[in-house]
């Protein structure tokens, strides 16, 4: 087998991670806690409390370019991989040799084939760490032609694939007025029921409420405080998950975990040293 060369991989790789580092560090710079700012209000009409959001910042149009950037890189990557991975199965790589990222088993035809590079590969080691990369093959049991596209469409790697498409032809919806549901808590004494609340699902805009709080019959207490915060988010159909994840914590993790870990270090780096996959 041939000997491979990772460093335009690497070098790929370095790249993307440096702008997803630049894109965290100037989102977390302007939506910083202090750069906005929550009050609560009750509507008697509505018997509800209210928490609304004042002085939010503009998300700068710039970021949408930064993804864009750290989606090539990432996509370069895992093709400068596949060129590499042909090589050492001992054949010519060419034009048409990319990595793949399948959203399902079954090709054009409808008929079902394993993960194949071009030119193909024989390497059966090589063949496994392919399949075990594709975002359907996230499924139980192992080899299941069953697939649960709810699953699929919620895969990083699903959504690296249709971002970087997306981002070929026009800019990424990137909008910085999310509600982050996940940072949200509030404490109540034992003796208060919890509120029946609905929080803002879609993007937030200046002095205008995030969340709304119904106590029945019975007051908030005068602390409460839900802890509202704002994220930035893309907001794509196509992969409308990361409606409410952190833009800045996604693309650290397609970096860190699904590219350089997952795909290049865990499985194929493992073959090329002579060594089984780590998973």
């Amino acid at each position: 087998m041939a000997e491979v060369d990772l460093t335009g991989v690497h070098a790929k790789l370095r790249r993307a991670k440096g702008y997803a580092s630049e894109l965290k560090e100037r989102i977390e710079t302007r939506f910083s806690p202090d750069a906005y700012r929550f009050t609560f209000e009750f509507n008697p009409q509505a018997r509800q409390y209210a928490s609304i959001i004042h002085d939010l910042p503009e998300v700068d149009p710039e970021w949408a370019i930064l993804v864009g950037e750290i989606l090539f890189q990432l996509r370069s990557s895992l093709d400068h991989l596949a060129w590499q991975i042909v090589l050492f199965d001992n054949k010519t790589p060419g034009e048409h040799t990319y990595y793949p990222i399948r959203d399902s088993p079954y090709d054009k035809q409808g008929n079902i084939g394993p993960t194949q590079l071009n030119p193909p590969i024989t390497s059966p080691d090589i063949l496994n760490a392919l399949e075990a990369t594709q975002p359907y093959r996230t499924l139980d049991p192992p080899g299941s032609a069953q697939i649960d596209l709810a699953r699929v469409a919620t895969h990083p790697l699903h959504a690296l694939r249709v971002l970087n498409n997306i981002d070929k032809h026009r800019l990424l919806l990137v909008t910085a007025a999310v509600l982050n549901v996940g940072e949200m808590w509030w404490g109540l004494p034992k003796d208060l029921p919890p509120p029946v609340y609905n929080l803002n699902p879609g993007v937030l805009k200046n002095d205008a409420p995030v969340a709304w709080f119904d106590f029945g019959p019975n007051e908030a207490p005068p602390d409460f405080d839900p802890h509202p915060a704002v994220q930035i988010a893309i907001r794509e159909k196509e992969v409308a998950f990361l409606t409410l994840v952190d833009l800045g914590a996604f693309m650290n993790s397609l970096c860190d975990f699904w590219v350089r870990d997952w795909i290049i270090d865990w499985r194929f780096g493992q073959i090329f040293n002579g060594l089984p996959p780590f998973f």
